[in-house]
């Protein structure tokens, strides 16, 4: 899976319509330091785990996490938040499409004013299947085009 080849095609603007329909209930990213149910997440990329002013609603699993939201942390948590943190509180089952999760990780980095930039993509082809999971291998390892 080439996380900065898929960054590279995200759309902001549909990650921002599938932010508004999927997420905007619980969390808001584009006013900073509005909490919802969820933490805001206004700059959330580059920021530490469970480091949102004024959210205390953190698991604490989350809240004993090190680390920082990157665009790899991203990336699995919101592929399945409870397999990257096991008793989080988040009740949302995940974006397991990967397009869908690209546009969403570009429109929170858009909305991040102190974000980095996106990962380089791999230069070697082979990359893209070293390291995927096998349920989305056929598709990361097809050739371009096939899927």
């Amino acid at each position: 899976f080439d996380l900065g080849a898929m960054l590279a095609m995200a759309s902001v603007e549909d990650g921002a319509s599938s932010f508004r329909s999927k997420c905007s209930s619980c969390h808001n990213a584009e006013d900073p330091g509005v909490n919802g149910a969820g933490p805001a997440l206004h700059d959330v990329v580059g920021r530490a785990f469970a480091a949102a002013d004024g959210f205390n609603g953190y698991s604490g699993t989350l809240a004993s996490m090190e680390g920082e939201w990157d665009y790899e942390a991203l990336d699995a948590f919101l592929l399945n938040p409870r397999g990257y943190v096991n008793g989080t509180a988040m009740s949302f089952a995940g974006l397991r499409r990967d397009p869908e999760r690209m546009n969403v990780i570009a429109y929170l980095a858009s909305q991040s004013p102190n974000a980095p930039p996106f990962p380089a993509p791999h230069s070697d082809p082979a990359h893209r299947c070293a390291r995927v999971h096998p349920i989305r291998r056929r598709r990361a390892c097809a050739p371009p085009g096939e899927f």
